[in-house]
């Protein structure tokens, strides 16, 4: 076999075993973790207050002096969005089952 057609297949193998697990850290990327029920509100009610709660602790951290102001500026604006989030996907449920 050629050291060619070796790397094709060796490069072919590896594409075929890591393309799902590509696949799967790239889904949803940017958005808070999609492993819920869309049709259950108590799992929805949680995770709005799970974010909720987060940015709660992070208030408390830098009133504490626990993060610098750019760490908070950053960790402020992935909750945010993270609460953003799910406070959509639960009034989405609440107006599709009024």
């Amino acid at each position: 076999m050629s050291p060619t057609l070796l790397i094709l297949v060796f490069l072919a193998v590896g594409a075929y075993i890591f393309q799902p697990m590509l696949q799967a850290s790239l889904k949803g990327w940017g958005e808070p973790e999609a492993d819920y029920d869309p049709l259950d509100l108590r799992q929805l009610r949680q995770r709005r207050s799970a974010a909720l709660q987060a940015l709660r602790d992070l208030e408390s951290e830098r009133e504490l002096d626990k993060l610098s102001r750019a760490d908070y500026d950053k960790l402020r604006g992935h909750y945010m969005r993270e609460a953003a989030i799910w406070m959509r996907r639960l009034d989405e449920y609440e107006q599709v089952t009024g």
